[in-house]
């Protein structure tokens, strides 16, 4: 490949790859690859190492289980990580070192996305974004998240942020999570008192959050603790009687 230096566009879904090697794409000056719907569970290092053109990297539908903190070195325009629907279990300390500073494309300024929905992540740490400044799109959604560090978003503007279909039972701390301008919630078994809280706090903050079939849901388990009330009060009246 290193002899076809008007490539922009490697596309290769869809195949049986397994592997992905050092030196492969090492300084090819695409800016799209697609690699998605494969068979992928290991990725060197350094395979897309040096690589300067590089703005989008799709990887959804895979087998990866391990996200590597090295990848991606002196890829100054990276802006897209699509990791869907893989088996990633953690994001690691600093998971994103080498996607940090200011980035444009001529004079377009460019904003970092990263999708990791549908993925069995449960793991994260004060510092798995640590060297962002801002992320436009952060899906974590369809995943194990059960906790959220204090202090992960710290420094970060993030612009939509999905958690939903995870397994939260309360955010303690909303000011320091539920920080970017649209945060979908939903779909977690939150215990409802907390997630009553969340609402006030959305609602004093004038935030825009997602937690429809959450709130529904505890909606329905009051509404079936007032009925089972009313059962065991119309039980005792009937013995009176």
């Amino acid at each position: 490949m290193k002899n076809l230096p008007v490539l922009r566009l490697i596309k290769l879904k869809k195949n049986e790859l397994k592997t992905i090697k050092v030196g492969v794409f090492n300084n090819l000056p695409v800016s799209d690859i697609d690699l998605s719907e494969n068979q992928i569970a290991y990725i060197d290092p350094g395979a897309f190492s040096d690589m300067k053109n590089l703005l989008n990297i799709r990887m959804a539908h895979n087998k990866i289980k391990v996200w590597n903190n090295n990848w991606f070195e002196n890829t100054p325009l990276l802006t897209r990580v699509s990791f869907q629907h893989n088996l990633i279990e953690e994001l690691p300390r600093k998971a994103f070192k080498n996607m940090g500073g200011e980035k444009k494309f001529g004079r377009v300024p460019l904003t970092i996305n990263l999708l990791f929905s549908y993925n069995k992540i449960g793991i994260l740490y004060a510092d798995t974004f640590q060297g962002l400044e801002k992320i436009n799109n952060l899906w974590l959604d369809n995943n194990l998240i059960n906790e959220l560090p204090k202090g992960m978003f710290d420094g970060v503007a993030i612009r939509n942020l999905k958690l939903g279909s995870n397994k939260l039972n309360c955010i303690d701390d909303a000011d320091s999570v539920l920080k970017a301008e649209s945060n979908d919630i939903d779909a977690n078994p939150f215990e409802c008192k907390c997630l009553d809280e969340i609402k006030k706090w959305a609602e004093n903050k004038n935030k825009t959050i997602s937690m429809f079939y959450a709130d529904m849901t505890c909606y329905a388990n009051r509404i079936e603790i007032k009925m089972k009330n009313l059962e065991e009060r119309l039980r005792e009246l009937k013995k009176q009687n």
